[in-house]
């Protein structure tokens, strides 16, 4: 292999690499994002249900799952700009 195709290979290999984690960031905050609406539409149901039939004690436990959740999605972080250095690709910076 050449040069020039070996510095063509490793720019790719780093484009792959940076496009593989910010999936992976897209994923997780999605999963996150999923758990977050199902806990909402439930404590939405409750809602419905308690005007009929009186209270609820899911609907508590509900809502201390759904704060839960949205303390865990916003920890979830989707990278913006790559750290070449953190990928192994600092000679990029060059």
């Amino acid at each position: 292999m050449n040069l020039v195709s070996t510095k063509a290979h490793r720019r790719l290999e780093s484009t792959f690499r940076l496009f593989k984690e910010r999936y992976e960031g897209v994923k997780a905050k999605h999963a996150e994002q999923v758990e977050v609406e199902k806990l909402n539409a439930k404590i939405e149901v409750i809602v419905h249900v308690e005007k009929v039939f009186g209270q609820i004690k899911e609907k508590e436990r509900l809502e201390e799952k759904l704060i839960l959740a949205k303390e865990m999605m916003a920890q979830v972080k989707v990278p913006l700009y790559p750290d070449w250095c953190k990928l192994g690709e600092a000679w990029l910076y060059d």
